[in-house]
């Protein structure tokens, strides 16, 4: 996994306070890497939501 951003890291700490967290940004931008590495910041289990199909699938 790259080092994270001073976004990602804001968004990781944000995450582990517990506070309420939304990713907005286009495409490309570390959406994902972002979601893998507040994943690996926690050991309990959370819920993503994909909003077709073909998103469903590649998180599968």
């Amino acid at each position: 996994m790259p080092a994270p951003t001073l976004e990602q890291s804001t968004a990781v700490d944000t995450f582990r306070r517990g506070e309420h967290l939304v990713l907005q940004a286009g495409a490309g931008t570390g959406k994902t890497t972002t979601l893998a590495m507040l994943a690996a910041s926690t050991t309990t289990s959370g819920r993503y939501i994909a909003f077709n199909k073909s998103i469903a699938n590649d998180a599968a």
